[in-house]
């Protein structure tokens, strides 16, 4: 009784519910799919506030680098994704770029390192998105360096709980920040 498909559910004694409208399942993309990963964990996402002097987080979630090869030839460009749990919204996305300060947070619980991020207002309004900012618009393609005239970096950080990840993330930034050997397009 009510274990075939389309009959509904029985609840609460004889009450039978049938849901309203079948939806069908759809795949998520996130622009994320052709990136090779070269690192992930789980952490939160500060932005330091320069009016306040204060780091505010910016949400909790999976935070990855990655890396895909664009351009002919084919040039490795790398970037920073962080994605928020549940919800999978787009907290962070900003490419690494040559030269991009990267440094330990206090007590190596973290790193911090200055960016343009593309998930990010940029108009100045405090936690306000702007219209059309959702999960796939704005993680196609993470910015490039910091261009003149355009949005300017601001100091953002993630906290991961384990040392060893801490190591590893600033390990592997400080790595891809370096300039490209001429030739050279391997991370």
């Amino acid at each position: 009784e009510g274990g075939e498909e389309g009959e509904g559910m029985q609840l609460f004694g004889n009450a039978v519910t049938k849901p309203v409208v079948s939806l069908p399942e759809q795949e998520a993309r996130t622009g994320e799919e052709e990136e090779k990963v070269l690192f992930s964990a789980d952490g939160s996402l500060y932005e330091f506030d320069v009016a306040a002097s204060r780091w505010r987080e910016r949400g909790k979630g999976e935070f990855k680098v990655n890396a895909s090869d664009r351009g002919e030839p084919p040039v490795q460009h790398a970037r920073m994704v962080m994605r928020q749990n549940g919800n999978l919204r787009l907290l962070l996305n900003a490419a690494v770029y040559p030269g991009m300060p990267v440094q330990f947070m206090t007590g190596n619980v973290g790193v911090t390192f200055g960016v343009v991020n593309a998930a990010a207002p940029h108009d100045g309004k405090e936690g306000e998105a702007k219209e059309g900012e959702g999960k796939a618009e704005a993680s196609e393609a993470a910015p490039a360096a910091p261009k003149e005239g355009g949005p300017k970096p601001k100091t953002w950080a993630v906290r991961i709980k384990n040392a060893d990840n801490v190591q590893a993330l600033h390990t592997l930034l400080q790595k891809l920040r370096q300039p490209p050997a001429a030739g050279d397009n391997a991370v």
